[in-house]
């Protein structure tokens, strides 16, 4: 028996060294809690990194990453993995580092 699913993200897991640390600490802050309903609801992190999910109605993701603090050179990574053809970023602590991004050893 096959289950239809109406709605699906294709996602990226890439290294959290594609993050800088301070930018992983704004990241924490500027994510989703759903505790206190604050935070970007397409912001999501978890004990291993952050999954950010970038939709056709959010045009100002960039500016709202920058409103939070995020460098540009983070932001610059996840629009050339955007260009890529995937809706999702999942940076993952275990994830491979790719070559064509920046990355920080941190």
């Amino acid at each position: 028996m096959a289950i239809e699913i109406k709605e699906r993200y294709t996602t990226a897991v890439i290294s959290t060294a594609h993050i800088s640390k301070d930018d992983a600490v704004l990241l924490t802050e500027a994510s989703y809690n759903p505790r206190s309903e604050s935070g970007r609801n397409w912001i999501h992190a978890n004990e291993y990194g952050y999954i950010i999910r970038i939709t056709c109605d959010n045009q100002e993701w960039k500016q709202h990453l920058r409103d939070d603090g995020i460098s540009w050179p983070t932001i610059e990574n996840i629009e050339k993995v955007l260009n890529a053809g995937f809706e999702c970023v999942h940076f993952d602590r275990d994830a491979e580092i790719v070559d064509e991004l920046i990355a920080w050893d941190w």
